[in-house]
């Protein structure tokens, strides 16, 4: 590559500015993925616990289990999240 070329890695001012948005929402939406994800694991390990025979209360039963039991991942994933929101 000749120099003063720019690619992806040595991206200068207002490029380097959009690259390094990019990167933080798409590190956002992978964060928010982990937690539905952590969420659906929720629901499948949690779901016997709670029989309330209404369909979204029994959802909102099993997400507040699953929140319950899976503290430390959720909380990592905010600090994470509120990290990214800071830069």
């Amino acid at each position: 590559m000749k120099s003063g070329s720019s690619s992806i890695f040595s991206c200068r001012g207002e490029d380097s500015r959009t690259a390094g948005q990019a990167v933080k929402q798409y590190r956002l939406h992978r964060i928010m993925a982990t937690e539905h994800n952590l969420f659906a694991i929720g629901l499948t390990e949690n779901s016997d616990l709670w029989d309330v025979n209404h369909p979204e209360a029994q959802t909102a039963f099993v997400l507040a289990e699953t929140l319950r039991r899976s503290k430390d991942p959720l909380l990592t994933l905010s600090i994470y999240e509120q990290r990214l929101m800071r830069q």
